[in-house]
């Protein structure tokens, strides 16, 4: 067991995640699937929920200020549907 919380503590970036991060975790995920069954080569495809979060923290960790702006956008938008 010590070897594995070496390995992982040692070669990847440990995060904890928030509530807002599961939610755009799967805002990925479903965004990510519908476009993948649109394609007649890829629709068989689905992406994992450990991508949808990976691509979501890295996401985040490259720009703060681009999320915060699309989050903005996102609740103006859903409030005034």
């Amino acid at each position: 067991m010590e070897e594995v919380v070496t390995l992982v503590s040692e070669y990847f970036r440990v995060v904890e995640l928030k509530i807002i991060d599961y939610v755009e975790s799967a805002r990925i995920k479903v965004e990510s699937d519908r476009v993948l069954r649109e394609s007649p080569e890829l629709a068989s495809r689905t992406l994992s929920f450990v991508d949808s979060t990976m691509a979501s923290v890295e996401a985040q960790s490259r720009s703060l200020l681009e999320i915060r702006t699309y989050r903005t956008s996102l609740g103006e938008w859903i409030s005034r549907s």
